[in-house]
């Protein structure tokens, strides 16, 4: 299957509901990535560990974001004053486990279990 067939078909699950948030298709990459792809400023997750599968460019607003798919690497490539701190855990809307914190300038190619959520602290 293509890299752009992944990717409509990818939006086309998140246009009819299957992530919580609003992502756009540029958001959402369908190919191998790397840590160094996620935009400066900004947390990212992919669907495998080691950085592998889509890549999700998460919200970076204060508060409870549900991801577009079960998280298991993250990056979180803020450096702000006072830091931006992402929060994950195992269920949708911040429920289930607490599973860690991800400081700015912190990359985790294995999550302990897949993540959800993520709850933006500024």
């Amino acid at each position: 299957m293509s890299v752009r067939r992944s990717v409509r078909m990818l939006s086309a699950m998140l246009v009819a509901g299957a992530a919580l948030v609003a992502l756009s298709p540029a958001q959402v990459q369908a190919r191998a990535m790397a840590p160094g792809d996620c935009p400066v400023g900004r947390v990212c997750g992919w669907s495998s560990s080691v950085y592998v599968g889509s890549m999700a460019v998460l919200p970076t607003g204060s508060g409870c974001h549900n991801a577009p798919f079960q998280v298991r690497s993250v990056v979180n490539n803020t450096n702000s004053p006072g830091g931006l701190t992402a929060l994950l855990y195992s269920g949708s809307n911040c429920t289930g486990r607490f599973l860690m914190s991800v400081g700015p300038q912190r990359r985790y190619p294995t999550l302990p279990e897949p993540a959800l959520s993520v709850f933006i602290n500024w």
